[in-house]
């Protein structure tokens, strides 16, 4: 999922400025694969493990105070930004870690700061990270 331009995005409780997309990724960490007798090609495939990453990336427009830091957990959340007629869209991460943050500095000083997260089941495992609601 790519959302560009998210309106109001929160992690920990603290507003990140600045955001101009947000990619959710989710990649297969274990895979299990079978064939049949009947053909070259997999029969049987499913995903029993899976990880799920979130890259944030902010186009600074002046200096930034202090990132979070590798380990900081909190819950992270922002809204998609939609035409009128559609209903506003919250996308909310219970619990996301802090993997990484990077910033890439421009020869004109313009600034990209890249966050990178990864996303935890809120109920130990078997739930989904990612929640998706319609707000009012």
């Amino acid at each position: 999922m790519l959302i560009l331009r998210p309106d109001t995005v929160i992690f920990d409780d603290e507003p990140l400025h600045d955001v101009a997309a947000i990619a959710i990724e989710r990649a297969a960490e274990s895979r299990a694969l079978e064939w049949s007798d009947a053909g070259p090609h997999t029969a049987f495939a499913d995903v029993p493990q899976q990880r799920v990453e979130i890259t944030l990336i902010s186009d600074l427009r002046s200096g930034t105070e202090d990132t979070p830091p590798p380990g900081r957990a909190g819950a992270l959340s922002f809204y998609l930004a939609q035409a009128s007629s559609v209903p506003r869209r919250r996308i909310t991460i219970p619990s996301a870690v802090v993997l990484s943050s990077t910033y890439d500095i421009q020869q004109n000083t313009r600034a990209r700061r890249t966050l990178r997260f990864i996303a935890l089941s809120p109920n130990g495992g078997a739930a989904d990270p990612v929640s998706i609601t319609d707000e009012a």
